[in-house]
């Protein structure tokens, strides 16, 4: 009941960050963590309202390993019209909690903070090393405003040898096991834009419309497969599963891995994502933006590609793929 009213205060904040500096507010949810705790910890704040804060409980064995850790405090836009509940309800229904961050990843912000609070009131007996919280802003936008901006001001306020964060892998381990994530695929972001001509929309013969190539570019790259990588550290996790031995196989063989994933698909979809994302680049159109009246012929357009890099690759790899979908003359 007291991680379950936690999370639930901490949904009804409402700390969206939609990736602009003002947005986030993360300073409500620190204020809610700083009253649960009854402590006010180390406050930052780089940005007007983007705070985080960070506790520290020293432990009893001097030079002893210390572990972070990690929760962040805010959560990605809603479209309301997609809900069936207030998204910052937290309505208790069917034994869930429902609302935005719900599983990202305020469960495990209100939980950390419940088995931390333990520590820090002296509840439980000290580790052997420091135990860090830290509840930081700005995650869903990269962290520029909260772990990053901390690793690069303040990194003594987080100094420490093993730090846990969220989950990033589905429960794919027979009897329900949860595999240890120990990293996550490189972020590679990217931007893609059009020119072209304005023009009235009743005449659109032989326009240069910024919008058409634009929506041509999404469906290539959408459509065009991007090579197979069996990396060692997926072939590695996939040997120790305990999934079946014909499965792993087809898993690590780079000619049968995505006939494996597509037989997936029907029987888990959530592993059949998870078993591409760890075999594949990915690329995934999330924002498209062309035109600001409904009749003129847009003159540009961009859209918002989250790329995400499997281990060994880099950001040339994202410029060889670019070009042999889209051609050479990108720039």
């Amino acid at each position: 009941e007291e991680v379950v009213g936690l999370l639930q205060a901490l949904i009804r904040n409402e700390c969206v960050n939609d990736g602009t500096p003002d947005s986030g507010y993360e300073v409500r949810s620190v204020a809610t963590l700083v009253d649960y705790f009854g402590h006010a910890g180390e406050i930052v704040e780089p940005h007007p309202g983007r705070q985080s804060v960070i506790y520290r409980v020293p432990g009893r064995v001097p030079g002893a390993p210390a572990l972070t850790l990690l929760p962040h405090l805010d959560v990605v836009p809603v479209n309301r019209a997609g809900w069936s509940r207030e998204p910052f309800g937290a309505e208790i229904a069917d034994g869930f909690v429902w609302g935005r961050g719900a599983i990202d990843m305020l469960n495990l912000t209100a939980a950390m903070a419940a088995v931390f609070k333990r520590y820090l009131t002296g509840e439980l007996p000290p580790l052997p090393g420091d135990l860090v919280y830290a509840a930081v802003a700005d995650e869903e936008a990269g962290g520029a405003l909260g772990a990053g901006w901390i690793a690069a001001n303040r990194p003594e306020l987080v100094e420490s040898e093993s730090l846990l964060t969220e989950i990033a892998t589905p429960h794919v381990i027979p009897g329900g096991g949860l595999p240890v994530t120990v990293a996550e695929k490189g972020p590679a972001w990217r931007i893609l834009r059009t020119t072209g001509t304005p023009g009235h929309g009743s005449q659109p013969y032989a326009t240069d419309n910024a919008l058409v190539p634009l929506a041509d570019a999404v469906m290539r790259l959408t459509e065009t497969p991007t090579p197979v990588v069996i990396s060692p550290e997926w072939e590695a996790f996939v040997t120790g599963s305990g999934l079946a031995e014909d499965l792993v196989a087809r898993l690590t063989d780079p000619d049968r891995v995505d006939a494996a994933i597509e037989e997936l698909r029907a029987a888990d979809l959530g592993m059949a994502r998870w078993a591409h994302a760890c075999t594949h680049m990915t690329v995934a159109p999330t924002v498209f933006a062309a035109g600001g009246k409904h009749n003129v012929i847009p003159d540009g357009g961009e859209v918002r590609l989250d790329i995400r890099l499997t281990p060994g690759q880099d950001l040339d790899t994202v410029d060889d793929h670019f070009r042999k979908v889209l051609g050479p003359d990108l720039h």
